[in-house]
């Protein structure tokens, strides 16, 4: 396995797209053995404003903890499809 990979990194959106190119880096790690780590980034809306306020939360904090949830639901579905296609697989959010 010199010279191979050992982990493969695939952003994931949750859109058709997103989950053709996971299916893709699914059959790639299945042929060189590798990982997958599954990562999700979200960025949380904010308002700069002038000072002393400086950034502001533009949405509440129910609905950021919500959005949460439903994205480690989200990922946590794609990561069970990958070990069902017998590939290790670790998700971060």
């Amino acid at each position: 396995r010199a010279g191979t990979m050992k982990h493969i990194l695939v952003p994931v959106d949750f859109s058709e797209l997103s989950d053709r190119a996971l299916d893709q880096a699914v059959e790639l790690a299945r042929l060189s053995q590798a990982a997958l780590e599954l990562v999700h980034v979200t960025a949380a809306p904010v308002a700069v404003l002038p000072p002393p306020l400086e950034v502001a939360p533009m949405v509440s904090a129910a609905s950021l903890a919500r959005e949460s949830l439903r994205v480690e639901d989200e990922l946590a579905a794609r990561g069970e499809r990958v070990r069902a296609r017998v590939v290790t697989c670790t998700t971060h959010t």
